[in-house]
């Protein structure tokens, strides 16, 4: 069936908002532009493609080609992925699995988990 767009836009906007929380986290995405992150949500059978590049990330409900990385996980699997700054004891649990351009995906992660949130 696949998330209501609403729910897709909201999920963008505040993606995007949050990252822009760190002055210098776009310049960073910069080395991903062009490339196609899925992410897919195990228990809701659900994937979201990310498009990285210097003016934010823009996420998609369907994507007809192939994407560079997929990260799979439940929604908690991936939110501790992207949280904790060492990934390796959940990606070596097992709870997310990285497919594809594996660098790609781990330089995705990265970048979440060094965040500077500038909090004024």
């Amino acid at each position: 069936m696949g998330l209501p767009q609403l729910v897709i836009a909201s999920f963008e906007t505040a993606f995007n908002q949050y990252i822009a929380l760190d002055p210098d986290a776009m310049p960073r995405f910069e080395d991903m532009e062009g490339k196609v992150i899925a992410i897919e949500i195990t228990g809701i059978n659900e994937t979201l493609y990310l498009f990285p590049g210097m003016d934010g990330i823009m996420v998609m409900s369907g994507f007809d080609g192939a994407a560079d990385t997929t990260l799979s996980g439940t929604p908690m699997a991936l939110a501790r992925l992207s949280l904790e700054k060492n990934a390796l004891p959940v990606l070596f649990s097992g709870d997310v699995i990285i497919s594809g351009d594996t660098r790609l995906g781990h330089q995705f992660k990265k970048i979440l988990a060094n965040l500077a949130i500038d909090w004024e």
